[in-house]
């Protein structure tokens, strides 16, 4: 199997907006489907991506338009790429410079940074298909075994195997498989032991510092994120926290690092320090409309309501089509005195969120039964 390289993280920042200046087609979904949950294009993609990737691609762009915090849909989109054109991801994991520095290259792997931003860990079953449809490739192979157990989420077997191939290889391939190890305890759910494999990455990129800005592979900052991650999975916050600033250090642009730290703030009661890390990630990147949502939260909780309406106001001009956005605002709009904008925002929530929402739907009906007869019936 050969070796898994990634662009640059820097790449992910270049194309951070969202993806095409044309939407892509929208798929008619069966019958009975919910057209208003990412989950129903993207299981879409899944089923379409072995016979018909080009399908799969623009379900997924709708999947991750419907819901931009979900890492899923940005991964198939990368994989749905990749499956189009066999022949190209061949010759990318050839290292064939042309094929690198396409355009149309460099945008895919922007997708998989960015996916990577909202989950370091985000399954990647999807390159598996990727990897088979490249002709000669697919063989009985253990670490295709292990792959193939991965993909179908028979954990215990996939394991197994990862286990006697970690413990059997040698310097080249032993990143490449302890990563993929990682990933598996973490579908797992065994925490512990994922860190153990990270920290060994991080270690090893380390110690092999010119290979690794050479070749553009897997950055320290995304290691060290991806450990803060696992601490914040395993409850260790002041880990956490440590590590997302460690990430900060590696590259003083890494604005998601910015945004976990805006998160974790929110999530201890420091609205004050979750709008400061906030502001930095987004003039560090502002075309992420869900961090931008993010902000626009952290202004919110800090009292600062005719701000975060201005935020949220600019979130939604990324990301339209995020139901969350609508309640956000509304909920802000009130709190401002706007009442005729909060519910022309709380109408739209109704019309636009997925039908696994209907408790919220419910509480948000009769929010605006109660603004209405409070303001005469608008």
């Amino acid at each position: 199997m050969k070796h898994r390289i990634f662009a640059a993280i820097g790449l992910a920042l270049s194309f951070a907006a969202p993806l095409a200046a044309q939407e892509a087609f929208r798929p008619d979904l069966p019958r009975n489907a919910d057209v208003n949950d990412w989950q129903a294009y993207y299981d879409y993609g899944v089923q379409a991506m072995r016979l018909a990737p080009e399908r799969s691609a623009d379900a997924f762009y709708w999947a991750a338009r419907l819901d931009p915090s979900r890492a899923e849909p940005l991964f198939g989109q990368w994989a749905a790429f990749y499956a189009r054109s066999p022949q190209t991801f061949e010759e990318k994991m050839q290292g064939i410079p042309e094929v690198w520095n396409r355009p149309d290259v460099i945008a895919a792997d922007s997708l998989a940074i960015r996916a990577e931003f909202r989950n370091p860990f985000v399954h990647r079953g999807l390159e598996v298909l990727v990897w088979d449809k490249v002709p000669g490739f697919w063989n009985a192979t253990r670490e295709n075994i292990a792959w193939a157990a991965y993909n179908e989420n028979n954990l215990v077997v996939a394991l197994r195997h990862f286990n006697r191939l970690v413990a059997g290889a040698g310097p080249r391939d032993v990143r490449r498989l302890r990563y993929w190890r990682a990933l598996t305890y973490v579908s797992a759910g065994q925490f512990d032991s994922a860190l153990v494999d990270m920290n060994f990455l991080l270690a090893s990129a380390r110690s092999d510092e010119q290979r690794y800005l050479m070749r553009g592979a897997d950055s320290k900052e995304l290691l060290e994120y991806s450990i803060g991650m696992l601490e914040l999975a395993r409850g260790n916050v002041d880990a956490a926290k440590e590590a997302m600033l460690r990430a900060m250090v590696e590259n003083a642009g890494f604005y998601a690092a910015h945004a976990e730290l805006g998160r974790i703030a929110m999530a201890q009661g420091n609205a004050e320090e979750a709008v400061s890390e906030y502001s930095q990630a987004v003039e560090l990147n502002g075309t992420d409309g869900l961090i931008r949502h993010q902000y626009a939260q952290a202004l919110s909780a800090a009292g600062r309501h005719d701000d975060a309406v201005l935020e949220y106001r600019r979130a939604q001009q990324l990301e339209p089509y995020y139901a969350d956005i609508d309640l956000h605002l509304a909920v802000a709009l009130e709190r401002a005195g706007k009442t005729p904008e909060a519910l022309v925002s709380y109408r739209r929530f109704v019309q636009r969120a997925p039908r696994r929402s209907a408790e919220q739907i419910t509480r948000v009906q009769a929010r605006i039964r109660t603004v209405e007869a409070a303001a005469g019936g608008q």
